[in-house]
């Protein structure tokens, strides 16, 4: 991240017999921490000549494809009032002032120099130059072949010490998560939890809902078995009755719910600056009703065998 890479040496290594058809593509990108965008500064990832197939999870509009072009950070295009289209200049100390055109809002990689401000998710700008890399080039992304195993490729080329003039460089063979989807992923398990225990409070509310319901209804039942009813008839009656509470809960509850988590995904994502892309997972819904409609059945079993012991007896005695 200091403009130390020796594109010499970079090139002369890519050239080996046994490296160079693992290698499809070589970009070279470089690094300013406080380049100047219209109203204020953000940090941005500048691309050289060769550096025009950087691809980005774009949110709106396009990717960057010639030099002059750019996107932003969902955060630093609301930050600095810039949206797509617009043209200004961006002044660098280290690339002086380039003229760009916004043409799309992106997510951008964790990437910067030590101690420095980082482009990031939402933060940032990516700009495609026509310069040459020469002594600026900081970061050199490859593209490997179809097939091609990065670890087994950096295994391969074995030595990088010669790629950066300071020392050896960090190779990253995986992506790197930012900060952001780490803390994320570490709280990724609350809701499942949640759901759990909302599931047993429903089970728990359904078998106390349906046991004071046959307490109130003890006459009514006495009078159905008059009528005919056995105590199979009479247990079918409570199941049928939670099986209505259950069906109608889910025609309202699974709609809504859908919408709200989309929504509330959605408003989620573009606080973080990804991409706010959802889908409703139709396999864990099949779950989740054939869950619900076991636990509703399981919960009527204490409620259907009190109502199956109602006697004409027990009505009249307890009047």
């Amino acid at each position: 991240g200091f403009g130390s890479a020796d594109t010499t040496a970079i090139e002369t290594a890519l050239r080996r017999e046994d490296v160079g058809p693992d290698v499809a593509d070589v970009s070279y990108l470089a690094f300013d921490p406080s380049t100047y965008l219209g109203r204020g500064t953000a940090p941005a990832v500048f691309g050289f000549a060769n550096a025009v197939d950087t691809t980005l999870p774009v949110l709106s509009g396009r990717r960057a494809r010639t030099a002059g072009e750019a996107v932003l950070g969902s955060e630093t295009a609301a930050t600095l009032h810039l949206g797509i289209g617009d043209r200004l200049t961006a002044r660098s100390d280290t690339f002086g002032e380039v003229p760009i055109e916004i043409v799309g809002i992106a997510v951008l990689p964790s990437a910067g120099a030590f101690v420095a401000e980082r482009t990031g998710l939402g933060t940032g700008a990516f700009i495609l130059t026509d310069l040459q890399p020469g002594g600026l080039a900081a970061f050199v992304g490859l593209t490997l072949a179809d097939g091609v195993d990065p670890k087994a490729f950096v295994a391969k080329v074995g030595d990088f010490s010669a790629w950066d003039t300071l020392g050896p460089p960090i190779i990253h063979a995986s992506p790197v998560r930012p900060p952001k989807i780490v803390n994320v992923s570490d709280i990724r398990s609350a809701p499942l939890i949640l759901g759990g225990v909302l599931v047993i409070c429903l089970a728990l509310g359904l078998s106390l809902s349906i046991a004071t319901s046959v307490r109130d209804r003890r006459r009514d039942l006495a009078i159905l078995r008059v009528l005919g009813f056995n105590d199979r008839d009479l247990r079918s009656s409570v199941r049928w009755q939670a099986a209505t509470i259950i069906v109608c809960g889910l025609v309202v509850g699974l709609p809504l719910g859908a919408v709200a988590g989309r929504w509330a995904w959605r408003h989620f994502a573009r606080q973080l600056g990804v991409a706010p892309t959802g889908h409703v997972p139709i396999a864990w819904l099949c779950a989740y009703v054939a869950v619900t409609v076991a636990l509703a059945l399981a919960a009527t079993i204490p409620p259907a065998r009190t109502a199956s012991r109602s006697t004409v007896t027990d009505v009249l005695r307890a009047s």
